[in-house]
Order: structure tokens, then C-alpha cells, then sequence
């Protein structure tokens, strides 16, 4: 899909600057810096993209007053060639729901404590591998779990997933108002993946909807999301290992009371993580 219209954007940011409208420019990611990017492009193609991308931070440089990032850790990716640019972090957000915050503490108050309910939603294949929690549940007959992912990549990653495929496993094609109900159900949301480079600055915006539905959530130790949930203890992040996610599911099923307590905390963290918050950061900063 070559674009039709490349420097249009960059039209229109120069006609702002004329005018001295301050502009903010968020980059939501960098998969371009990564060797796992362009493995399915011809190298015309790839080269041609990765130009366009450095051309793109090097207008940024000239035009744009703040380059906004998921987090600061990321900078250091980008190329030297986007020199002094101001760069500040604008994570995603959430919307706060009165009525579901309601549905979901009834939930956590009248929960089987007999079985743990995880809900994963998002990719499968490349970065996000879902074979160390699926080891792992296979083994824990107490804990059931939730994947929801596009049928195309279902269609494509299913060869490696189905030996751990059993009648706890449920795997769902769904998205928007259809994920609700399974929200409903969720004491954990899954963030646990191997650790990799790209996963030490990201904070996807999964972690956000996961928020917004005040569920705990489960993340590897070492990463922007694993410090994330650290710093506002809305969960766990532990070390990618099968013995490291069997001992934290057995102390959440042998003590409830965990899990009321994260949820109890993404209560509290909800109002300063939402896009309305958000908004108001990009609105004091440009002024």
C-alpha cells in the first residue's frame, strides 16, 4: 500500500508553523528500528519505507515543537538525525465508566474463589508469544483462560497453540462492545510475554483497556509495563518463567484477598490515567 499522498501532513504542519500554531506530534512506534521488521517485504520495498521513515524524523526535527512517546525509553531508538526536538511521554489512556466500575466490583466481591479467570486480548504470533501461560494453565486445573485475536492470526498461529488446547482454554474473535461480557468474568488480564528488546519501552493500549476495567493484570518483570503495574501496583510483573507464574497463581487461588487489593488499586489509578487527563497534558504543554 504505497501512499499516495506522502508529504501532505508535512504541507500542512508547514502551513501551522507559518501561522504559529504550536503542534505536537505523538509517535506511537518504532517496529521500523527492529530487525523483525520488513521480514515478509521485498528489499525495494522495505528500502523504500525506511527512508520515508527517516525522512519523516528529520521534518519532524524542523516542525514540530513536542514529539510526544509512549514512554522516554523509547528515544533512545529514534535517530540521531531528530536532534534537540522537545520529547515528552503521553502513554495511552482509558474512559471512566461509573456503571462498569460498579459491575466489576460486584464481580470481584462475588467471585468463585474456586477458579482464576484470565483474559488475554491482542496478537499472537512475533511479539506477542502466549506459550508460557498457556504451559502454564494446562497445568492448573483451577485456572481457566480467555484469548481474543483476529481469526487471520488464529488462522495462522493455531499449528503452535493447539497441543495446549483443552476445555479451560477459550479462544474468541471479538472486539468493542462484544468484549464486554468477558471483561465481566475477568479477575486477570494477561500482559506476560518473553522479554524482549521492543518490550522495554512500550506500554500498549491493551494496558489501558485492561485499566479502564479495573481487572489486575499479569506482566513481565523487566519491561515498561512490568514497571507500569509495579509503580502502581495494579498487579504483578514477574519474571517470564513457568515457575514464577505457577507460584503467583497459587497464592492468588489460596488468597482472595490479592486480588480485591489490585482491583481496589486500579480504582485509585483510574482518574489520572484517562484520554480526557491526557488531553489537558498536551493542552498545557503547547500553550
Amino acid at each position: 500500500h504505497l501512499p499516495t499522498h506522502p508529504f501532505l501532513d508535512f504541507g500542512f504542519m508547514k502551513f501551522c508553523k507559518k501561522y504559529n500554531i504550536k503542534i505536537g506530534l505523538y509517535y506511537r512506534d518504532i517496529y521500523w528500528q527492529f530487525p523483525f521488521y520488513g521480514e515478509k517485504m521485498s528489499k525495494l520495498k522495505k528500502s523504500f519505507a525506511l527512508w520515508m521513515y527517516n525522512y519523516d524524523i528529520k521534518q519532524y526535527r524542523k516542525i514540530v515543537d513536542i514529539l510526544y512517546l509512549q514512554s522516554m525509553k523509547m528515544a533512545k531508538y529514534l535517530p540521531k538525525t531528530i536532534g534537540e526536538t522537545t520529547i515528552k511521554t503521553l502513554p495511552p489512556g482509558e474512559n471512566w465508566n461509573q456503571e462498569q466500575m460498579e459491575k466489576r466490583r460486584e464481580h470481584f466481591e462475588k467471585r468463585d474463589k474456586s477458579r482464576i479467570n484470565i483474559f488475554y486480548v491482542g496478537g499472537i504470533g512475533n511479539l506477542y508469544d502466549l506459550e508460557p501461560l498457556l504451559k502454564v494453565v494446562e497445568e492448573k486445573q483451577y485456572v481457566d483462560l480467555t484469548i481474543c485475536c483476529r481469526q487471520r492470526d488464529w488462522d495462522i498461529e493455531k499449528v503452535r497453540y493447539e497441543k495446549y488446547l483443552n476445555s479451560r482454554v477459550t479462544i474468541i474473535h471479538k472486539s468493542g462492545k462484544e468484549l464486554e461480557e468477558y471483561y465481566q468474568q475477568a479477575d486477570i488480564a494477561s500482559l506476560y510475554f518473553p522479554n524482549d528488546e521492543y518490550r522495554k519501552f512500550v506500554l500498549p493500549i491493551k494496558l489501558f483497556e485492561y485499566l479502564e476495567n479495573v481487572t489486575p493484570i499479569i506482566a513481565t518483570k523487566g519491561t515498561e509495563v512490568g514497571q507500569f503495574i509495579t509503580d502502581t501496583d495494579i498487579g504483578w510483573a514477574i519474571p517470564c518463567e513457568e515457575n514464577a507464574l505457577s507460584e503467583l497463581l497459587e497464592k492468588i487461588h489460596k488468597n482472595n484477598e490479592l486480588l480485591i487489593e489490585k482491583h481496589q488499586n486500579a480504582i485509585k489509578v483510574l482518574p489520572q490515567n484517562t484520554w480526557t487527563e491526557r488531553a489537558k497534558q498536551v493542552e498545557r504543554e503547547l500553550k
